[in-house]
Protein backbone atom coordinates (compact mmCIF):
# COMPACT_ATOMS: atom_id res chain seq x y z
CA UNK A 1 0.00 0.00 0.00
CA UNK A 2 2.65 2.52 1.01
CA UNK A 3 5.67 2.53 -1.26
CA UNK A 4 7.12 5.68 0.24
CA UNK A 5 10.52 4.96 1.81
CA UNK A 6 10.55 5.01 5.61
CA UNK A 7 14.26 5.74 6.13
CA UNK A 8 14.23 9.39 4.96
CA UNK A 9 11.44 10.15 7.42
CA UNK A 10 12.89 8.21 10.35
CA UNK A 11 16.49 9.38 9.99
CA UNK A 12 15.60 12.96 10.93
CA UNK A 13 14.62 11.89 14.45
CA UNK A 14 18.10 10.87 15.66
CA UNK A 15 19.73 13.77 13.84
CA UNK A 16 17.29 16.21 15.46
CA UNK A 17 17.87 14.75 18.91
CA UNK A 18 21.66 14.87 18.38
CA UNK A 19 21.37 18.56 17.49
CA UNK A 20 19.28 19.51 20.56
CA UNK A 21 21.20 17.32 23.04
CA UNK A 22 24.11 19.77 23.45
CA UNK A 23 21.67 22.56 24.38
CA UNK A 24 19.86 20.29 26.84
CA UNK A 25 23.16 19.17 28.33
CA UNK A 26 24.52 22.69 28.74
CA UNK A 27 21.23 24.04 30.08
CA UNK A 28 20.66 21.29 32.59
CA UNK A 29 24.28 21.22 33.71
CA UNK A 30 24.12 24.99 34.33
CA UNK A 31 20.81 24.66 36.20
CA UNK A 32 22.24 21.91 38.40
CA UNK A 33 25.47 23.87 38.94
CA UNK A 34 23.48 26.96 40.00
CA UNK A 35 21.36 24.69 42.22
CA UNK A 36 18.17 25.75 40.45
CA UNK A 37 17.16 22.13 39.95
CA UNK A 38 17.99 18.78 41.49
CA UNK A 39 20.72 16.66 39.98
CA UNK A 40 18.07 13.94 39.75
CA UNK A 41 16.90 15.65 36.56
CA UNK A 42 20.07 14.32 34.97
CA UNK A 43 18.00 11.20 34.28
CA UNK A 44 16.03 13.21 31.72
CA UNK A 45 19.21 13.59 29.67
CA UNK A 46 19.75 9.86 29.84
CA UNK A 47 16.23 9.33 28.49
CA UNK A 48 16.92 11.71 25.60
CA UNK A 49 20.19 9.93 24.88
CA UNK A 50 18.36 6.59 24.97
CA UNK A 51 15.85 8.03 22.50
CA UNK A 52 18.77 9.07 20.30
CA UNK A 53 20.25 5.59 20.50
CA UNK A 54 16.92 3.83 19.87
CA UNK A 55 15.90 6.07 16.98
CA UNK A 56 19.39 5.64 15.53
CA UNK A 57 18.96 1.87 15.61
CA UNK A 58 15.57 2.20 13.92
CA UNK A 59 16.99 4.52 11.26
CA UNK A 60 19.84 2.08 10.65
CA UNK A 61 17.36 -0.76 10.22
CA UNK A 62 15.16 1.18 7.79
CA UNK A 63 18.30 2.14 5.88
CA UNK A 64 19.12 -1.54 5.43
CA UNK A 65 15.81 -1.97 3.61
CA UNK A 66 16.37 1.08 1.41
CA UNK A 67 19.86 -0.09 0.50
CA UNK A 68 18.45 -2.63 -1.97
CA UNK A 69 16.62 0.12 -3.87
CA UNK A 70 19.46 2.66 -3.77
CA UNK A 71 22.03 0.19 -5.09
CA UNK A 72 20.50 0.58 -8.53
CA UNK A 73 21.55 4.26 -8.66
CA UNK A 74 24.47 4.75 -6.29
CA UNK A 75 27.88 3.09 -6.11
CA UNK A 76 28.09 0.39 -3.48
CA UNK A 77 31.14 1.98 -1.81
CA UNK A 78 29.24 5.24 -1.23
CA UNK A 79 26.38 3.32 0.38
CA UNK A 80 28.79 1.32 2.54
CA UNK A 81 30.51 4.51 3.71
CA UNK A 82 27.13 5.91 4.73
CA UNK A 83 26.22 2.66 6.49
CA UNK A 84 29.52 2.69 8.41
CA UNK A 85 28.82 6.28 9.50
CA UNK A 86 25.38 5.21 10.67
CA UNK A 87 26.79 2.27 12.61
CA UNK A 88 29.35 4.55 14.26
CA UNK A 89 26.54 6.97 15.11
CA UNK A 90 24.58 4.20 16.87
CA UNK A 91 27.60 2.79 18.72
CA UNK A 92 28.74 6.19 19.96
CA UNK A 93 25.23 7.30 20.95
CA UNK A 94 24.91 4.06 22.94
CA UNK A 95 28.25 4.70 24.63
CA UNK A 96 27.01 8.19 25.53
CA UNK A 97 24.10 6.60 27.40
CA UNK A 98 26.68 4.91 29.62
CA UNK A 99 28.74 8.08 29.95
CA UNK A 100 25.74 10.16 30.96
CA UNK A 101 24.73 7.47 33.43
CA UNK A 102 28.08 8.08 35.16
CA UNK A 103 26.82 11.64 35.73
CA UNK A 104 24.16 10.27 38.09
CA UNK A 105 26.72 9.80 40.81
CA UNK A 106 25.96 12.09 43.76
CA UNK A 107 26.99 15.54 42.60
CA UNK A 108 28.25 16.80 45.97
CA UNK A 109 31.06 14.30 45.98
CA UNK A 110 31.42 13.86 42.21
CA UNK A 111 30.45 17.30 40.86
CA UNK A 112 33.25 17.25 38.27
CA UNK A 113 31.84 13.98 36.91
CA UNK A 114 28.59 15.68 35.88
CA UNK A 115 30.51 18.63 34.40
CA UNK A 116 32.92 16.34 32.57
CA UNK A 117 30.28 14.01 31.19
CA UNK A 118 28.22 16.98 30.02
CA UNK A 119 31.19 18.56 28.23
CA UNK A 120 32.20 15.33 26.53
CA UNK A 121 28.62 14.52 25.53
CA UNK A 122 28.09 18.02 24.06
CA UNK A 123 31.09 17.69 21.76
CA UNK A 124 30.33 14.11 20.77
CA UNK A 125 26.62 14.78 20.06
CA UNK A 126 27.52 17.72 17.82
CA UNK A 127 30.00 15.51 15.98
CA UNK A 128 27.35 12.79 15.64
CA UNK A 129 24.82 15.19 14.12
CA UNK A 130 27.40 16.53 11.68
CA UNK A 131 28.59 13.05 10.74
CA UNK A 132 25.14 11.65 10.04
CA UNK A 133 23.83 14.79 8.38
CA UNK A 134 26.82 15.12 6.08
CA UNK A 135 26.89 11.47 5.09
CA UNK A 136 23.16 11.26 4.36
CA UNK A 137 23.09 14.64 2.64
CA UNK A 138 25.92 13.60 0.34
CA UNK A 139 24.16 10.35 -0.48
CA UNK A 140 20.96 12.16 -1.45
CA UNK A 141 22.20 15.41 -3.00
CA UNK A 142 25.58 14.47 -4.45
CA UNK A 143 24.91 10.88 -5.52
CA UNK A 144 21.17 11.11 -6.26
CA UNK A 145 19.94 8.38 -3.90
CA UNK A 146 16.42 9.85 -3.85
CA UNK A 147 16.13 9.21 -7.60
CA UNK A 148 16.17 5.49 -6.97
CA UNK A 149 12.99 5.78 -4.91
CA UNK A 150 11.21 7.69 -7.64
CA UNK A 151 11.85 4.81 -10.03
CA UNK A 152 10.86 2.22 -7.41
CA UNK A 153 7.48 3.70 -6.49
CA UNK A 154 4.53 2.07 -8.20
CA UNK A 155 2.30 4.88 -9.34
CA UNK A 156 -1.46 4.35 -9.39
CA UNK A 157 -2.85 3.59 -12.88
CA UNK A 158 -4.50 7.02 -13.32
CA UNK A 159 -1.22 8.88 -12.78
CA UNK A 160 0.80 6.97 -15.37
CA UNK A 161 1.11 8.68 -18.71
CA UNK A 162 -0.62 7.16 -21.70
CA UNK A 163 1.29 6.77 -24.99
Amino acid sequence: MFNIPLHPAVVHIPIGIAVIMPFLLIGLWAAIHMQWVSSKLWGVLILFQLALFGSGLFALETGEHDEEIIETMVQEQVIEDHEESAELFVIVSGALVLLLTAGLWPHKKYGPVIKGTAAIAVVINLALAALAGHSGGELVYKYGAASAHINAIDLPPHSKTQD
